[in-house]
C-alpha cells in the first residue's frame, strides 16, 4: 500500500508546534487523522491527484473541500478543516490552499455570530476593588487576578498572554509583546500593546510576588511570565487559563468568558476617545471590520461627539467659475 503522505508531514507539521498544550496538540492529532483518511479515499477514487500536501493542485484543495461539506459538517468544523488542510500545505511550501481560497471566496462557509456584549465596566471595576482587598502574600490569589487583569487590559486573546514569556513585558515603557498571535507562522504577525496606568501596580506587585515565590523555592526561572504550577513551571494550558479566570469571576460573583476581557479592551479604548484604527490594530485584526463586527463599535454618541465643532473648521470650498458668473 502506497504511504500516506498526508500523514507523515501532519506528524511533522504537529512536531513543531512546540507551544501547543497537550489537549490542543491531540485535537489536532485527531484533525489532522481524520483529514488524512479522506485523503486517502478521495485519492482513492481519482478524485484527488495525490496524497502529498506538497503536490496538492487547487483543484485537489476544492474537491476535499466539497467533500467534507458533504458528509454534512458544520460551518465552524469545516473552517476549522480548511485552515488545518491550509496551514499543512504552506508547511510544504505549497500555495494552493490559498490560490483555491482567493479563486473560491465562497468555498469557506458563512457562521452566524450574534454580537456579545464586552465586560461591563462595573465589572472590571470591581474585579479591580476586589484585588484590593487580597491578601498580597497569597501568591495563587495574585498571579489569578493579575492574569485577568492583563487580559482586560491588553486584550490578548488566549494563547496570546499565556505563552507571554517574561521578557516581552517591558515596564520602562509599559508595554507588552504579542509574540505568539492568532494565525502565527502564516497570516498573524507580532504587535505591540500599551498596558493602562491602573494595572501597572498590579502587574508591579504580582512580578515581586513571582519572584519570590520562586527564589523561595530554588525554583529556575522558566521565562514565562505566568508560569503553571507544576514540577516544570512553564507555560499553562488553554485549560489552565480558563480555571484560573472562572476562580476570579466565582470570587467576584459574576460569569464571564476571556474573550468577554478582549471585548471589553476594545469598547473602553474606543469609550475614552481612541480611534478605530488604533484600537483594530493592537487587537491584531487586519481590518477595523473585523473589530466593529465582533469585538467593539463606535455609537452614535461617540460619533456626534467626534462632529460636534468640526463643520466650521472645514476649509471653505473656493469658488467656482460658475457661481463668479464666469462660466
Amino acid at each position: 500500500m502506497a504511504k500516506n503522505m498526508t500523514s507523515e508531514k501532519a506528524a511533522e507539521y504537529v512536531d513543531i508546534r512546540l507551544r501547543l498544550s497537550e489537549s490542543s496538540r491531540k485535537a489536532l492529532i485527531r484533525r489532522y487523522n481524520r483529514i488524512a483518511e479522506d485523503v486517502r479515499d478521495l485519492a482513492a477514487k481519482g478524485k484527488m491527484s495525490t496524497t502529498s500536501p506538497a503536490k496538492f493542485t487547487v483543484d485537489d484543495f476544492v474537491e476535499f473541500v466539497k467533500y467534507r461539506k458533504s458528509k454534512g459538517n458544520g460551518a465552524s468544523d469545516l473552517n476549522h478543516d480548511i485552515s488545518a488542510m491550509n496551514q499543512l500545505m504552506q508547511f510544504c511550501g505549497n500555495g494552493h490552499g490559498e490560490e483555491a481560497l482567493r479563486r473560491n471566496p465562497d468555498l469557506r462557509p458563512q457562521t452566524s455570530y450574534h454580537r456579545k456584549d464586552p465586560l461591563p465596566d462595573s465589572v472590571y471595576d470591581r474585579i479591580l476593588e476586589r484585588y484590593g482587598e487580597l491578601n498580597k502574600e497569597d501568591f495563587h490569589w495574585v498571579r489569578a487576578y493579575t492574569m485577568v487583569l492583563m487580559y482586560i487590559g491588553t486584550g490578548c486573546r488566549n494563547k496570546e498572554l499565556r505563552l507571554a514569556e517574561l521578557s516581552d513585558l517591558n515596564v520602562d515603557n509599559w508595554t507588552l509583546r504579542i509574540r505568539h498571535p492568532k494565525g502565527e507562522g502564516s497570516y498573524g504577525g507580532e504587535r505591540i500593546v500599551p498596558i493602562p496606568e491602573d494595572i501597572r501596580p498590579v502587574v508591579k506587585t504580582y512580578l515581586d510576588a513571582r519572584w519570590a515565590w520562586l527564589h523561595s523555592r530554588k525554583v529556575q526561572d522558566s521565562g514565562a511570565l505566568f508560569f503553571a504550577m507544576d514540577a516544570g513551571h512553564g507555560f499553562m494550558s488553554s485549560n489552565s487559563v480558563r480555571r484560573i479566570k472562572d476562580k476570579v469571576a466565582l470570587d467576584v460573583g459574576v460569569k464571564f468568558e476571556i474573550r468577554d476581557c478582549r471585548r471589553a479592551f476594545g469598547q473602553r479604548y474606543l469609550d475614552h476617545g481612541a480611534d478605530l484604527t488604533s484600537v483594530s490594530i493592537a487587537m491584531g485584526h487586519k481590518t477595523t471590520r473585523t473589530t466593529e463586527v465582533y469585538y467593539a463599535r463606535v455609537t452614535d454618541e461617540m460619533a456626534i461627539q467626534n462632529l460636534q465643532g468640526r463643520w466650521s473648521s472645514c476649509p471653505k470650498a473656493e469658488k467656482t467659475g460658475e457661481e463668479d458668473g464666469k462660466a
